[in-house]
C-alpha cells in the first residue's frame, strides 16, 4: 500500500495518508492492533517504522499547547442553573445568595465584583449576570469571580467541567 507524510504519534501509532483505490489520498492512522481493517495494518505499520522518512514523535510546542488550551476554554459553557448549583456547591456563595440570584437580585459579592470593572464594562456585566442564557468560561465576570475566589485557571476549568454535567 502506498503511503506518504508518515509521522509517529506519542502512543506509537503512525499518522499518514494512504492511497485508497477509489478515494485517492486519505488520512489514516496505522495502529498495529487494528484487526478490523481491509488490509494488514500491522504490516503497514512495521513498514513505516522501518522507513527512515517516517518522522519521529515530536511533542507539541508550548504555543500549540497554549492555543489548544485557549480553544478548549473558549468552548466551555454552563447554563445559569449549572453555574448557580456549582457556586453554591463549592461554597463560593451561600444558598441564600444563590436563591436571591435566582429571584433576580444579584448577590452583594457579585455586585461588588461588577463595581470593580471599568465603567464601560459594568452594564454588560450586570446584564450578563442577571439574565444569562449561557455562561462562558472566558466571560470577564467569570474570570473576575474566579480571581476573587483565588481560583487558578485550571480550577476554573475543573469547575466548568464538573458542573456542565449537572
Amino acid at each position: 500500500m502506498d503511503y506518504r507524510n508518515a509521522r509517529t504519534l506519542i502512543d506509537g501509532r503512525i499518522d499518514c495518508e494512504i492511497e485508497h483505490p477509489i478515494l485517492g489520498w486519505i488520512p489514516f492512522t496505522a495502529d498495529p492492533a487494528d484487526a478490523g481493517a481491509q488490509f494488514d495494518v500491522a504490516a503497514l505499520h512495521a513498514q513505516m517504522l522501518a522507513d527512515p522518512a517516517t518522522a519521529p514523535y515530536a511533542p507539541p510546542s508550548a504555543e500549540e499547547v497554549a492555543a489548544a488550551l485557549d480553544a478548549a476554554r473558549a468552548a466551555m459553557s454552563l447554563s445559569f442553573a449549572q453555574l448557580l448549583i456549582g457556586l453554591v456547591s463549592e461554597a463560593w456563595m451561600t444558598e441564600a445568595e444563590g436563591e436571591a440570584w435566582l429571584a433576580g437580585a444579584l448577590p452583594a459579592p457579585i455586585t461588588a465584583l461588577i463595581d470593580t470593572l471599568p465603567s464601560e464594562q459594568r452594564f454588560a456585566a450586570k446584564a450578563r449576570a442577571l439574565r444569562p442564557s449561557v455562561v462562558e468560561r472566558t466571560d470577564p465576570l467569570v474570570l473576575t469571580l474566579g480571581a476573587a475566589q483565588g481560583k487558578t485557571p485550571e480550577q476554573l476549568d475543573a469547575f466548568f467541567t464538573t458542573y456542565s454535567q449537572v
